[in-house]
């Protein structure tokens, strides 16, 4: 057994899941406050790449075979007075991205912000469930084809 300890002072890179390939070659970081994720060579401990996002991340997860990262990612915000009482806005994606080379690969707007991201690689269905209604969403993930939201 190895330990690798990764440490930093920056306020923005704030790992809030991680993800490991089978091999254990690449870790992939959710950088909360960067809304990022990087991707870290497990051997030399070097950032192989920074994949932005759209807005904070709150869940991912690596397919089966290693060759999908899915992120799920959402902001919100909430506006008080003078109008009414008061009003809240939020956004919400699933994004698939190669994790291989990293580039985006398709998107789904859920509208809603996520509360994490749960996979199972089986049936390729992801569940997103939402940090303010009482639900969640269901995406199905057809091979290769990008998401489609049920």
């Amino acid at each position: 057994m190895r330990s690798s300890p990764a440490s930093s002072t920056d306020s923005t890179n704030l790992a809030t899941n991680l993800a490991l390939t089978l091999d254990g070659a690449r870790l992939f970081v959710e950088n909360f406050g960067a809304q990022s994720v990087r991707v870290i060579d497990t051997e030399s401990g070097l950032a192989l790449a920074t994949i932005p996002l759209p807005d904070p991340p709150e869940g991912m997860a690596l397919s089966a075979d290693g060759a999908e990262l899915y992120v799920a990612t959402g902001n919100w915000s909430v506006t008080f007075g003078p109008g009414p009482l008061f009003s809240r806005t939020s956004t919400g994606q699933f994004s698939v991205f190669s994790a291989l080379t990293f580039a985006l690969r398709d998107q789904v707007d859920t509208g809603v912000t996520p509360a994490m991201l749960a996979y199972h690689a089986l049936s390729r269905r992801a569940a997103v469930p939402s940090t303010f209604i009482d639900g969640y969403d269901l995406v199905d993930l057809p091979p290769r084809r990008g998401p489609r939201r049920r």
